[in-house]
């Protein structure tokens, strides 16, 4: 049964690395951590599945290397010092590799170094984690396997490397290598897809048969193959192909970033044969840094700062997402939300304690701005409802005492229940009425001070009474 041969995934490492930091300030030294070591290595192949621990990994695969690693709280974090990192045995990285470790706001807080065929990389940290605490997170490393593992009697494996590079470490060539068993068939084609940003380059061909020479492997006659250019689909044609057949060429690599890493992928396939190779030159890497950090909002009255509670919040992000609801503020006055990532955020009142009107106007802060302090304080007052007293109004209705005809123009003051007047010059109209309103509760009365024309003055008071509710 044929199998499929993946091509080796030249071994670089891209690194992401999740922070959760507080620090200090002492001389460089080697950093006290765990899961950095070669045993706490997790290898997947892949498809993701998990290798057993020293299991042979074939150097024509790429596999990924993981790591998850915490600093203690009580390790003093300063400028210089650094963390190994354990390249498992059975697998092989075999390119220098720098990059700038970055925090939540893209800040550079270390390097990490790699040196092809070391069995450790290093972490060096600068001093802008310096008293930051809660340090942890994962490393991967993209490598290939370290052990030679046969296959079938016909096949095409195909692997990639950085050839050269410029004085600033960035490739200016790609090398990449197909190796061919031709079975019983002589005449080869080789169909290689290009991936993106990288130019072939016709003039670095270079083929060969392998011959066997006391057991070892040694180049044999040079073979020149029939080269078409389509695209990005280059087709090595041969013929007369004796024995297994080495394929070497370059490309030229395009939009090189260092710091965001590169990957140049490249598929060849063989004449005759269902299944292709796969290679990827990886260059370059990335850090990242990110922390936790905390929020305590205090809730006060406005007017005398007496922390109230039960006070209910949303927290929203900048947009207005609500991220948690149901915040509510203890006995203190305040409420603690944890684990934050950096960024900017709000709070916004839902429900004001009970006696208080709402604060609709949203508390915004911001996490994560260089050297931030690890927990923020935030505060809002609210406002008093005020005190609404219960009211009511009254009508009066002046008539005639014998026909009972509504009388315009009698006038009234108004007195509370001991006589002090509160409004005066109060007239009936056209129908006989005179009407106030907004009265709290409580006793009045209203006395007529000028009588309608051709009628007596009735100087009696007519009281009445407001009940509240």
């Amino acid at each position: 049964m044929r199998k499929k041969r993946i091509g080796f995934l030249l071994s670089v490492l891209m690194a992401i690395l999740t922070l959760f930091v507080l620090g200090s300030t002492a001389h460089a030294k080697e950093i006290s951590v765990s899961g950095l070591d070669a045993n706490s290595a997790q290898v997947y192949d892949k498809n993701g599945q998990l290798m057993p621990p020293s299991s042979l990994l074939n150097t024509t695969t790429s596999y990924q290397v993981t790591y998850n690693w915490q600093i203690p709280d009580s390790e003093v974090l300063n400028a210089g010092d650094t963390v190994t990192v354990g390249i498992p045995a059975n697998v092989k990285v075999q390119n220098n590799v720098s990059f700038p470790v970055v925090d939540a706001d893209g800040a550079t807080i270390g390097t990490f170094t790699y040196k092809a065929g070391d069995p450790t990389g290093t972490i060096t940290f600068n001093d802008r984690i310096s008293g930051l605490q809660n340090r942890h997170g994962t490393l991967t490393i993209n490598a290939n396997g370290n052990s030679t593992i046969s296959g079938d009697e016909r096949s095409i494996a195909k692997s990639g490397s950085i050839f050269t590079s410029d004085e600033a470490g960035s490739p200016t060539t790609l090398f990449w290598h197909i190796t061919v068993q031709p079975g019983n068939n002589p005449t080869i084609v080789i169909t290689d897809t290009l991936g993106p940003n990288q130019t072939f380059l016709p003039d670095t061909v270079q083929a060969y048969l392998v011959n066997v020479v006391n057991g070892m492997e040694v180049p044999g006659r040079t073979v020149t193959p029939t080269v078409a250019v389509d695209g990005n689909i280059i087709t090595f044609s041969f013929t007369n192909v004796t024995s297994k057949l080495v394929l070497n060429y370059r490309t030229k690599p395009e939009n090189v970033d260092s710091a965001a890493g590169n990957v140049w992928h490249n598929t060849a396939s063989l004449n005759g044969l269902d299944v292709a190779t796969d290679a990827d030159i990886v260059f370059g890497g990335n850090g990242s840094a990110q922390q936790d950090y905390s929020v305590r909002l205090t809730k006060h009255d406005a007017d005398t700062q007496a922390v109230l509670a039960s006070a209910t919040y949303d927290l929203q992000d900048s947009t207005g997402k609500v991220l948690q609801s149901g915040l509510t503020t203890d006995a203190n006055g305040q409420l603690i939300v944890e684990k934050l990532a950096a960024g900017n955020y709000q709070f916004v009142e839902t429900k004001a304690p009970e006696g208080y009107e709402l604060n609709i106007k949203p508390l915004t802060f911001t996490l994560g701005t260089p050297k931030t302090l690890i927990s923020i304080e935030v505060s809002q007052d609210d406002q008093k409802m005020p005190v609404v007293p219960a009211t009511g109004d009254v009508t009066l209705t002046k008539t005639d005492a014998t026909t009972k005809k509504v009388l315009a123009g009698a006038v009234y003051e108004l007195r509370d229940a001991n006589g002090k007047v509160l409004q005066s010059n109060l007239k009936t109209d056209a129908a006989g009425q005179l009407a106030v309103t907004g009265l709290t509760a409580g006793d009045y009365q209203f006395v007529e001070t000028a009588a309608p024309t051709g009628y007596e003055l009735n100087a009696t008071p007519l009281p009445f009474t407001i009940k509240a509710g």
